[in-house]
């Protein structure tokens, strides 16, 4: 994608670093034009249940390990 192959899934503490907790949404759509305001996976594994992954509300803010199961978007 956008000739590059080394794309990467962020850490969930990367993530973390797109919120600005006093905007809605909280990402700075400046930055990242057509980001929804929905959850997105990271690639952190939950460390007490490898069947969940954190992901990050940019609706929101919010911070939720939850099933790997669940169909959320991925912010490369």
């Amino acid at each position: 994608y956008a000739s590059y192959c080394d794309w990467r899934v962020p850490t969930h503490k990367e993530l973390q670093t797109l919120i600005y907790k006093n905007c809605h949404p909280t990402i700075d759509l400046s930055a990242f034009p057509n980001t929804l305001s929905d959850w997105y996976w990271s690639s952190s594994s939950y460390e007490h249940d490898s069947n969940e992954a954190w992901s990050i509300s940019f609706n929101n803010g919010y911070l939720y390990a939850g099933s790997k199961t669940h169909k959320y978007h991925v912010r490369l």
